[in-house]
């Protein structure tokens, strides 16, 4: 659905609860990126008197729109721009029809769903009781941590040889 301005009503398929901390869900019935999490902003406007409409039809108030930094699948990050702060949300969610409309691709098989723009790899989801969950973890503030982890052969190449798709390395 197209939205012409902040005032109006739009349209947004939500689905499942949770808490305002649960993964965030790669929808692909969603109008906006939106989030009930408002410490998860790097960036953040003000909005006055913006709605939408849950699949419910109920209404919930927009209360803010701004960008947030996600630690990716692969451990590279990506700034998500233009999400709205939604307070009454119970998911935090991706909207892969946004996602379609810069260009980005999809690919599911064996329960992963694969997000590509120029042949390449940028978010992957994984398929939990029928919803795809981004895997990933959203980035707050300046704190920097390290961790240890093995990594395959696979992904250690995949490192090496600059993110190089998973066919490029076959």
């Amino acid at each position: 659905m197209i939205v012409q301005d902040v005032y109006e009503y739009v349209e947004a398929l939500m689905v499942g609860s949770g808490k305002s901390d649960a993964e965030s869900i790669m929808d692909s019935g969603c109008s906006f990126h939106m989030t009930p999490n408002k410490l998860w902003f790097e960036k953040f406007i003000e909005l006055q008197g913006g709605s939408m409409l849950l699949g419910n039809n109920k209404p919930c108030k927009i209360q803010g729109i701004g960008s947030i930094k996600l630690k990716l699948h692969d451990g590279s990050e990506k700034i998500i721009q233009d999400v709205r702060f939604v307070p009454n949300l119970n998911r935090n969610l991706i909207s892969l029809g946004k996602l379609d409309r810069k260009g980005y691709l999809f690919r599911g098989e064996n329960g992963t769903l694969e997000v590509m723009k120029d042949s390449r790899i940028v978010m992957r989801g994984v398929r939990k009781h029928g919803l795809y969950s981004l895997k990933g973890e959203v980035v707050v503030g300046l704190v920097a941590s390290v961790s240890v982890r093995d990594m395959s052969r696979i992904e250690l190449w995949h490192r090496r040889l600059g993110h190089v798709s998973e066919s490029g390395l076959v």
